[in-house]
């Protein structure tokens, strides 16, 4: 009997020692899938996020990405650090070099633009700081040495990008749907304003366009000019392309304030919007949506100016080991219009106070549930905002 024992106690303890072992290497792993979807943020202090706006204070599309983002960051409990490339991309490198090098950064949001992104990603290697990009794609020149979120550079972990392709297409078929509501002569002679030859989202929405064009037979574009995103640039060469163009009476352009500044130069020389050309442009800024109500133009294209909230929501979720790098590789926000028919519904979006009391915490899965998609939408925050009371100040853009 004891010959018998003396072999099964050896078997056992033999079998608690692989126990222990399984366990601690499922905790190993665990702990790196843990590392994989963010720190735990264990040490009561607010995720510090710094965020450079590319262009100046008083550029009407990223002052609203700014504000919401503040007010998204003020609603997550995020310290937000606001930095200014002032319109170009080499101060803009030089001010997320900088805000990398700050102690206690958790996390650097930005965009990619064409031969800087490579500089910030291997800078945020370097420093160990995770990388957050949105609104701009990866330009072609790029994308080999870069790759995608995770595989080449492990502190990249999420990238938001704007379907800029959809929403040229969408502003063409715009477009074309408020020329015929006019009556407007057929076939539609099309002109074109669009950014500048090295942008991305310039490229995008001219493409867009020209599927606009493929699709609907009675679209004659005519031409596109690069504006480098510049209204007072349009403003010149809106007569020139009319002089060229005599019939043109649809007038397409890659941002609001290119589609306002063709207007304008074509009400200069006599022409009645709605009556004589129609014009729209892509952004929401708050003077399109207000020339939208007063029938200056017929639309204006946008919703990605909430796209940095929706980036900061994913920031919060990964900090908190919410998501994984994986399904932050390539989010695609889609844009919406706004157009003379349901204008009406859009306008509290230009009382910047309301920004305050959108709830940016229900769309993070910390109320939604660990498993649950994320749906960035701005229809149903804009629609509960509207049952709530106004702020009592407007979020600022320091």
């Amino acid at each position: 009997m004891s010959s018998l024992l003396f072999p099964l106690w050896i078997l056992f303890r033999r079998w608690s020692l692989l126990a222990l072992l399984l366990s601690l290497l499922a905790f190993e792993a665990a702990a790196g899938q843990s590392g994989q979807s963010g720190q735990s943020g264990q040490s009561g202090q607010p995720v510090h996020v710094g965020f450079v706006n590319p262009d100046y204070k008083g550029d009407p599309f990223w002052d609203s990405v700014t504000e919401v983002l503040l007010a998204a960051a003020d609603n997550l409990g995020i310290q937000l650090e606001v930095r200014y490339g002032e319109g170009n991309r080499l101060r803009s490198t030089e001010e997320a070099l900088s805000l990398l090098k700050e102690p206690g950064l958790d996390y650097l949001l930005t965009i990619f633009q064409s031969g800087q992104g490579g500089r910030i990603l291997s800078a945020a290697e370097s420093a160990g700081t995770p990388v957050f990009f949105f609104n701009t794609d990866i330009p072609e020149s790029d994308t080999g040495r870069v790759g995608i979120p995770g595989q080449i550079f492990t502190q990249w972990i999420g990238h938001l990008v704007p379907d800029d392709q959809q929403a040229g297409r969408l502003l063409g078929s715009e477009l074309r749907e408020a020329a015929v509501r006019n009556a407007l002569p057929m076939p539609l002679k099309v002109v074109g304003f669009t950014g500048s030859r090295e942008s991305t989202p310039s490229r995008l929405r001219v493409e867009g366009l020209g599927l606009a064009v493929r699709a609907q037979s009675d679209l004659d574009l005519q031409q596109v000019v690069y504006s480098n995103w510049e209204p007072e640039i349009t403003a010149q060469q809106l007569p020139v392309l009319l002089k060229r163009y005599p019939q043109t009476s649809v007038i397409w352009s890659a941002s609001d304030g290119m589609a306002l500044a063709a207007i304008s130069a074509a009400e200069q020389i006599g022409l009645v919007p709605g009556r004589d050309v129609i014009g729209g442009g892509i952004d929401w800024t708050e003077n399109a949506i207000q020339a939208v109500a007063e029938g200056r133009l017929a639309v204006t294209v946008g919703g990605h100016f909430m796209d940095g909230a929706w980036s900061l929501v994913l920031l919060h979720d990964f900090h908190h080991g919410l998501v994984r790098i994986r399904e932050m590789q390539r989010v695609m926000s889609r844009f919406q219009a706004i157009n003379q028919g349901n204008v009406q519904h859009y306008l509290p979006l230009l009382n910047k106070k309301r920004w305050k009391s959108l709830d940016f915490r229900a769309f993070s899965r910390a109320v939604r549930g660990a498993e649950a998609p994320y749906v960035f939408g701005l229809d149903t925050i804009l629609d509960d905002s509207l049952s709530m009371p106004a702020a009592g100040k407007t979020s600022g853009t320091d």
